[in-house]
């Protein structure tokens, strides 16, 4: 069980993104993920999001991720 804002971090360097909460809460949420690296990281995101019962949004090489 990791913290959404570790792994967050984590899928950030690995995609070379710039990550953004709509509030400080939603990084405290805990999620159960193996981070692996697949071609795009909305095959990544959109677990996390369905489990978070949050949204995300890209724009450029920034996540902007914010509650339903």
């Amino acid at each position: 069980d990791t913290r959404t804002e570790d792994i967050m971090d984590e899928l950030a360097r690995m995609y070379d993104y710039v990550v953004y909460y709509e509030n400080e809460t939603m990084k405290d949420r805990i999620v159960t993920l193996d981070v692996a690296r697949y071609p795009d990281i909305r095959d990544v995101l959109e677990p996390i999001t369905k489990v978070n019962k949050t949204r995300y949004t890209i724009e450029g090489k920034e996540i902007f991720i914010s509650s339903h």
